[in-house]
């Protein structure tokens, strides 16, 4: 009965998203971890690109001390500009650009940049990801969007090199931005004010 349980928790171990690391790497990404409404408190860190939104998590939680206690959630954005100067180092000032979905905008014709702009200026905050913690439901069926048009993907499935690619016409904004155009809004203890954001 002993030797079945610590079978299971092995198991569980392994298949835990949130400590199972990826596999080794020789790509890695800096990133600089700005802790929101705190001027100065700030970390920076290399980080295999591999790495999913999970492992992130994971290692949010050693970098600044915290003890995995409360929810976390993330948001991507595109188009990010952050403060200049000494005013907010490392602070978001705008993002937020959603891909425009598909079937929202008739095929290239009178109305195409009418309802393009409509789009643009209703959603000009907007994440691009919604990253929400592992929550499929049994069935296996997918997350959906999340409020403002943002697509929802658990944090398992998420990587770094899919937002920041070296090459930038690879990189989540397929070349529209910059590498450090692109950034994320994490949210630790939901409701807490415990967010911030990491650039390349």
């Amino acid at each position: 009965m002993d030797i079945d349980n610590a079978e299971t928790r092995q198991t569980s171990k392994r298949n835990n998203p949130y400590r199972t690391l990826p596999a080794p790497t020789s790509s890695y990404i800096q990133l600089r971890f700005q802790l929101a409404h705190f001027t100065g408190v700030y970390r920076t860190a290399k980080l295999p690109l591999n790495y999913t939104f999970a492992n992130l998590h994971t290692f949010i939680q050693f970098l600044f001390g915290w003890n995995n206690s409360h929810l976390h959630q993330a948001h991507v954005y595109t188009h990010v500009e952050k403060h200049s100067g000494n005013d907010k180092p490392g602070h978001m000032k705008r993002y937020g650009h959603p891909p425009t979905p598909p079937d929202y905008i008739v095929p290239p014709g009178p109305r195409y940049e009418i309802d393009l702009k409509f789009w643009n200026l209703t959603h000009a905050n907007t994440a691009h990801y919604e990253v929400v913690m592992k929550r499929r439901d049994p069935k296996g069926r997918a997350l959906g969007r999340g409020f403002h048009f943002e697509e929802r993907i658990e944090d398992q499935d998420l990587t770094l090199g899919m937002l920041w690619d070296p090459e930038k016409e690879r990189n989540l904004s397929k070349g529209r931005c910059e590498n450090t155009e692109i950034g994320v809004i994490y949210e630790y203890d939901l409701g807490g004010g415990f967010s911030f954001s990491y650039f390349h």
